[in-house]
């Protein structure tokens, strides 16, 4: 293989990388650095517990990804509070989570 591929190889998003769960590690509106060589695919389950609340992934201080949590449909029926948010990360890139009521349900980052 010719060191163009070998070197395109060690960049490529996914190759050599694990899904890793890093829910017990990860905070709400912390900001976190993707410190690795190669880009990372991040994705996120919020569980709002409420209705009418979004759960946002900023990457590099633009939002990247957007899910509202529990849109009311009817007077009484109502959406799932659970939604997924994901995106990819430069190498060196930023990115956080903002979910202003509820919980982080599974985080998982490609490591």
């Amino acid at each position: 293989m010719s060191s163009i591929a070998v070197n395109f190889k060690r960049l490529m998003l996914g190759i050599d990388q694990d899904y890793t769960d890093v829910t017990s590690s990860r905070s709400i509106g912390v900001t976190y650095t993707n410190l690795q060589a190669k880009p990372m695919l991040v994705s996120i389950q919020g569980d709002a517990g409420t209705f009418n609340n979004a759960i946002t992934l900023t990457i590099d201080g633009i939002e990247g990804g957007r899910a509202k949590l529990g849109d009311y449909t009817s007077g009484s029926a109502s959406t799932a509070t659970r939604a997924t948010v994901y995106g990819i990360v430069k190498p060196n890139g930023t990115y956080s989570i903002n979910l202003p009521v509820g919980v982080v349900d599974l985080w998982v980052e490609t490591l």
